[in-house]
């Protein structure tokens, strides 16, 4: 019974250690926790490594509650080689003294590390506020403001500084950890961005001066532009776009080409600077061509608004707009004239344009149009003047015919007859007829006008016309005097006396009317063959119905009238025997 005892009493001091090792180890252990918790949070280090990051406050690390944790993991690990140590379990303590021993061995390194992160955060950050100050205090954002609306770069320069600061504290970072893999790669590329940093700070350099002489020769294109007041001169005063601030752009952009191979060349961008060389080259050889057009096409400017003030003038003066504003329906010619001769001068200075810029591909096709423009231009001219004589004459010469036949009182003597009614004062019969002639002589000058113009196939349809219109107006007189006749005969059979002179005179009068009709018809050349069938078959209708009505209503008269005849007949053939 001793001896089962023994064993049991020897092993309750160290059980009641190792529960003593365990509460104090669990007590020192939630109180380094909490200890450590607390001095993380009154320093707010998740705030500040939050800020650093750049993470969203909802979702920033806890890495206060980390390494609380991780102090509370590690006491506890002491209080288990407490354990083991205490019931001599040497095979597990041994491992986890070396664990630990490699655990505090590293720690040092870590926290040497993280010192130099802090450092290298501390230094970054203030290089990063500086460069900042700086860069706003000249105004970087709001001079590129226009050019880089939605980017602040004074903010993307200081971040780049940052980040070259932790680069360049990136190997002493790996070295305190003895990452030697890492160490060797990140010291060539930091040593290759060493090497370069001259070359980036003659970018810079260049970069600044480019952009100066850029800015200046800008704002001194605008303002002498603006003083030239170019917008207005071209119409562009009420455009939403100036030409003298696009032309100062364009400027501005010429000097950064210029400045670019440099600026390639300090870059050592071999592969770019060969190609963009030969672009500034061209680009240099095409300048003075391209002044020699700009020269060509301010004369060209000055010229063609000289004609059309001049020639808009001289027909204002001329009151042509006055005399043809009945016919134009507010559309003034004198402006419309005036702005065909501003194209034509244009027209005129285009090959010249186009020969100084070498544009061979446009220069013959223009060519080719601006000769037969030239070509054409006295025919128009001619044609012109033409319609203008023709009008002229023709409007004399309709006064004259009104002016004869109503002096002749031929408007009296029709309305007289019936022809026209007493009502139509603005339209005599004398004014039409000057209407026509007006109208037949314009005819007769589109016609020739065609043929001058080379308008074949309006000629041919003027001439053909013109044919027409002349059957027509032939048709229309020989109809009128038709009318006329069936008129007369109609008064002079009813003043006549005679019986049924009415039925008479209306027979007679729809007599006339048909065969004048008819001829008429015939005249204007309207189904020849079809009014020639349809008056035959009429007229032999008449004679037809004339003679049944002769033959069925005088029988006893015509037979008596025969049988005087026979009598008459056998008298003079037998005249003995009387």
């Amino acid at each position: 019974m001793i001896d089962v005892i023994k064993p049991w009493g020897e092993l309750v001091p160290l059980i009641l250690g190792a529960l003593v090792i365990i509460i104090v180890g669990f007590i020192i252990a939630g109180t380094m926790k909490s200890l450590t918790l607390s001095l993380l949070s009154r320093i707010n280090l998740d705030g500040y490594i939050g800020k650093f990051s750049g993470c969203p406050a909802d979702r920033t690390p806890r890495v206060s509650l980390f390494l609380s944790s991780l102090i509370y993991y590690l006491v506890l690990l002491f209080v288990l080689m407490a354990l083991l140590e205490l019931f001599h379990l040497t095979m597990l303590v041994d491992p986890i003294k070396t664990l630990l021993g490699s655990i505090f061995v590293y720690s040092s390194r870590f926290f040497g590390a993280i010192v130099l992160v802090v450092i290298a955060w501390i230094i970054a950050k203030m290089l990063r506020m500086a460069v900042l100050g700086l860069l706003n205090a000249i105004g970087l954002d709001q001079k590129v403001a226009p050019r880089l609306p939605n980017i602040s770069l004074a903010k993307s320069l200081s971040d780049i500084v940052f980040g070259l600061v932790f680069l360049f504290f990136l190997p002493a970072i790996l070295d305190a950890l003895a990452l030697t893999g890492l160490l060797t790669p990140i010291n060539a590329l930091i040593t290759k961005i060493l090497a370069y940093l001259p070359n980036l700070a003659g970018v810079a350099l260049l970069g600044i001066v480019a952009w100066i002489v850029a800015e200046v020769l800008r704002k001194l294109t605008v303002a002498g532009l603006t003083a030239f007041s170019l917008d207005a001169r071209l119409g562009f005063a009420e455009s939403q776009v100036s030409l003298s601030q696009l032309l100062g752009n364009v400027v501005c952009g010429l000097v950064f080409l210029f400045f670019l191979p440099a600026i390639l060349d300090a870059l050592s961008l071999g592969g770019l600077l060969t190609p963009v060389n030969l672009m500034v080259g061209k680009l240099l050889a095409f300048l003075p061509n391209l002044a020699g057009a700009l020269l060509i096409i301010f004369i060209a400017w000055w010229v063609s608004r000289f004609v059309r003030s001049f020639s808009f003038a001289l027909l204002q003066a001329s009151g042509l707009d006055a005399k043809v504003v009945a016919y134009t329906k507010g559309i003034s010619l004198s402006k419309t004239i005036s702005d065909v001769l501003y194209a034509l001068v244009w027209l005129l200075f285009l090959p010249a344009v186009l020969d100084t810029l070498a544009l061979e591909g446009l220069l013959w096709p223009v060519n080719g149009m601006i000769g037969k423009i030239l070509e054409f231009l006295p025919n128009l001219f001619a044609a012109a003047l033409l319609i203008a004589i023709s009008y002229i004459c023709g409007r004399i010469l309709a006064q004259i015919v009104a002016g004869l036949l109503s002096g002749f009182g031929i408007d009296a003597f029709l309305e007289k007859q019936g022809c026209v009614s007493a009502a139509s004062k603005e339209y005599p019969p004398s004014r039409i007829v000057g209407m026509l002639v007006l109208f037949w002589v314009m005819l007769l000058a589109i016609m020739e006008t065609a043929q001058v113009l080379r308008f074949s196939l309006l000629a041919d349809l003027s001439a053909k016309f013109t044919v027409f219109a002349s059957q027509i107006l032939l048709g229309v007189i020989i109809f009128g005097l038709g009318v006329y006749l069936a008129n007369w005969a109609n008064r002079a059979i009813v003043s006549g006396g005679m019986v049924n002179a009415k039925l008479l005179a209306t027979a007679a009068r729809i007599a006339i009317l048909v065969l004048s009709a008819a001829m008429a018809l015939r005249e204007m050349g309207i189904a020849n063959d079809i009014i020639n069938l349809a008056f035959g078959l009429l007229l032999g209708a008449v004679a037809v119905a004339v003679a049944l009505a002769f033959g069925l209503g005088g029988r006893e008269a015509a037979g008596q009238q025969l049988a005087q005849w026979s009598e008459c007949l056998k008298s003079r053939e037998h005249p003995t025997n009387k």
